[in-house]
């Protein structure tokens, strides 16, 4: 088995990795391009695949600003991946999300409300999407403190861990 690394890109995000035999080990997201490559180049060891969620859009909610540098820290997290020279797969959210905790039944429809009030409906699924993550992660990694921070990185390396079983098989 391939060692994997997990990465949820986002500044809150979060770095997990499963080496063959070990047991998964979880690392807040670094606050600096400079800390983020010397982690991975850390973790990095031979026979690795690193999992880094599809994300760095434009999300609708999202300010400008905002946005723009969500994207730039995306971009950098690309960068150092490829100068790792390490396989990497971009699964997207809806994916490993989906895989991890099911895909959600949402009854309620953004034609139905004024944009305000849409806003907080997005703001409360998000919310519960969350906590349903960091609640499974904590299911299945009962011997890790599971954070928010770290809680889709371990979605994600569940993907892979699943991914990988698909591809041997």
């Amino acid at each position: 088995m391939k060692n994997i690394i997990a990465i949820d890109p986002g500044a809150a995000g979060g770095i997990a990795i499963l080496r063959a035999g070990l047991i998964p080990e979880t690392y807040n997201m670094p606050s600096t391009n400079a800390d983020i490559r010397d982690l991975l180049e850390e973790l990095e060891p031979t026979n690795t695949i690193i999992y880094c969620e599809r994300v760095g859009t434009y999300m609708p909610g999202n300010s400008g600003p905002s946005a723009a540098k969500f994207a730039e820290h995306v971009g950098a997290l690309k960068g150092i991946i490829c100068a790792l020279r390490t396989p990497v797969i971009f699964p997207t959210p809806a994916a490993w999300i989906h895989d991890f905790i099911g895909k959600p039944n949402y009854v309620e429809k953004k034609a139905d409300y004024e944009a305000k009030a849409w806003k907080q409906i997005l703001a409360k699924r998000k919310n519960e999407r969350k906590n349903k993550i960091k609640a499974r992660a904590q299911e299945m990694f009962p011997h890790l403190k599971v954070t928010l921070k770290t809680a889709d990185a371990l979605g994600i390396l569940q993907y892979g861990i699943q991914n990988q079983k698909d591809l041997i098989l």
